[in-house]
This record gives structure tokens, sequence and C-alpha cells, in this order.
């Protein structure tokens, strides 16, 4: 599963389906091509996504807030798709990691 495929060799380039600036949260795209599948999925902001283990919306959805009036939230099941589910589930131990490494690498300069 990689993020930010749409620039990659190989990433369908089709625009007759995709999603816009002012795609409803939720709103899921995908394009099979043999064993991948290619998914976009509007959140706050477009999440583009590639597998080749998942199918791409089984049904699961995250919790979301979204605006009820001029001044209230409210939280709402959003439909999320299963690839994204996934890296949600398995990557916060890597995420973690690199930021941790972040914070306890030092810089060392030597000269010759």
């Amino acid at each position: 599963m990689k993020f930010g495929v749409e620039n990659r060799k190989g990433c369908p380039r089709e625009r007759g389906n995709a999603l816009t600036k002012k795609s409803k949260r939720g709103s899921v795209r995908w394009i099979r091509e043999g064993s991948l599948i290619f998914v976009k999925w509007m959140d706050k902001h477009e999440v583009s996504v590639c597998s080749t283990i998942h199918p791409a919306f089984s049904g699961e959805t995250v919790s979301g807030r979204v605006r009820a009036a001029e001044w209230s939230w409210a939280v709402r099941k959003i439909p999320c798709p299963t690839p994204i589910v996934a890296y949600n589930k398995n990557m916060g131990g890597v995420d973690l990691s690199d930021q941790l490494i972040q914070y306890y690498s030092s810089k060392r300069k030597t000269s010759h």
C-alpha cells in the first residue's frame, strides 16, 4: 500500500470520474488494474492510496466532525475506504517511531 501515488509511473490519469475540491467529505473513487487498486478518498483533503491486498470499500466508517450550525459541530460517520482504514490501524507505530527519531537524532560535525 502506498500513499501519494498520483504522480507515479503507471498510476491512472483518467479524469472522467475524478474528485474535485468541492466533492463531499467521504466521497470515494477507485480504479482496478489487474491486482492493483488505486483509491481516492475525500477527507478534509484528497487522499490517494494504492493497494494489492484490499478491496476498495467494504462499508467501514470513521468519525468526523462536521459543522452542524454556524457555531456548533456534530460528530458524523464518514465512509472510509478499506486501505485507508488498514493504514490508520497498522501504521501508527511507524509514524510514532519516525517522530521520535526526529527528536533524538543528533547532528555531528567533524573536520578532517
